[in-house]
């Protein structure tokens, strides 16, 4: 929350209104991608920090790691064409601002 007026690129922030952040830019993925909005398995991801950094990293970061990597690879193989069941305008986030992730995400293959 702020607690005075300031202005931030142009955009007024008052004292009391909320702030969001937005992790993925600090990610690194939309400042070192040429293409941020396509999906790309071989991108480079290093200087990624979505475990923290430093003496805030993720304990279970390469734990975590390794279980999406397993998980990932036994989807891809198990349901070849992945595709949404609905149309992406009828998802619904958990929050109003989507960064929390979808509620449900029905899909066929």
């Amino acid at each position: 929350m702020a607690i005075e007026d300031l202005n931030i690129g142009g955009q007024p922030i008052h004292a009391g209104d909320f702030l969001v952040m937005n992790l993925l830019p600090g990610t690194g993925i939309l400042i070192s991608s040429i293409t941020p909005e396509e999906f790309d398995v071989d991108r480079n991801t290093r200087g990624h920090l979505g475990f923290g950094y430093g003496a805030h990293r993720c304990i279970g970061q390469n734990l975590a790691r390794v279980e999406m990597q397993i998980a990932f690879v036994t989807l891809a193989r198990r349901l070849p064409e992945p595709r949404l069941a609905i149309s992406p305008d009828a998802l619904r986030f958990k929050d109003e601002s989507g960064i929390d992730g979808v509620q449900e995400l029905p899909v066929r293959w």
